[in-house]
């Protein structure tokens, strides 16, 4: 959430583009394209106030990317919307966070979706890049952390790994408050998906807390949920992508959802959110 809209971007092999999005109508109200930027497999678009952060760091297809990169660049940078529905960022305002995993020495090929480096999670706080891996092979979730959000290559330190039951696909901050949800989803049908609400977590850490997982809809209810963002400390949307299975399409969809019913929500949340 930047600018009172909702943002997106696509999939890999779309556009290397950002999205605002009228959360009444499900429009499209302006599309800003970074250039010489490139979809590889763009998975994640966070905001921390100040800048976005598009996550180019899908890795699901070999689990063997070296190229794993952020890029970076200032909302202000944006013009408005209403006098310019589709604008550009020019390249010499985008900054670029190259990455590799510190447990992950020399890539390896694997099979596709048969890794524990493919990631679609990031969270920016407190001046950090925060990664969650959304791991194949034992359907948990690895904790990396960038210990800064200049341009430049860094490793990925590894800091914690929680079970989760499920690929995770999304991540997002609650907006004043220590709180941190995860979105992801069953890899085989019918794709249950779920979320996990952190909390009450402390040392730069988020699994060592409270967690609390909440089912939610299958994928032939919700399509393949992979984008989740808060607007204010308790409320927020999700997104999924479209989805053919079988007979059945399941079209992209905003849904809301509201966490006041199951952590408590202090009273300095803020309006902004990712």
């Amino acid at each position: 959430m930047a600018g009172n809209s909702l943002w997106s971007c696509n999939d890999g092999g779309g556009a290397a583009a950002i999205y605002r999005i009228d959360t009444a109508s499900g429009n499209v109200l302006q599309t800003v394209n970074l250039e010489d930027a490139t979809n590889v497999d763009w998975e994640e678009l966070s905001f921390d106030g100040t800048f976005f952060y598009v996550g180019d760091f899908g890795n699901n297809v070999n689990g063997a990317r070296t190229d794993l990169k952020i890029y970076k660049f200032a909302f202000s940078d944006i013009p408005d919307y209403s006098t310019k529905p589709l604008a550009t960022i020019p390249k010499e305002k985008i900054e670029i966070i190259s990455f590799r995993y510190s447990d992950q020495l020399m890539p390896k090929a694997s099979a596709t979706n048969n890794t524990r480096y493919d990631c679609e999670a990031m969270v920016v706080d407190s001046g950090k890049i925060h990664l969650f891996s959304k791991n194949w092979v034992d359907l948990s979730t690895t904790h990396y952390i960038l210990n800064s959000t200049a341009a430049g290559s860094y490793v990925a330190d590894s800091v914690e790994t929680m079970p989760t039951g499920y690929v995770v696909t999304g991540a997002s901050k609650s907006p004043g408050q220590d709180i941190i949800v995860l979105l992801g989803y069953f890899p085989k049908a019918p794709g249950k998906h779920f979320m996990h609400i952190l909390s009450g977590y402390s040392g730069g850490t988020y699994f060592n807390g409270n967690k609390r997982k909440l089912n939610l809809p299958d994928a032939l209810q919700m399509g393949q949920a992979e984008g989740i963002t808060f607007t204010n400390g308790s409320y927020g949307y999700i997104s999924n992508e479209r989805l053919s299975a079988g007979p059945f399409t399941i079209q992209q969809k905003l849904r809301s959802f509201d966490i006041s019913n199951f952590v408590t929500i202090s009273s300095k949340a803020s309006a902004s959110a990712r």
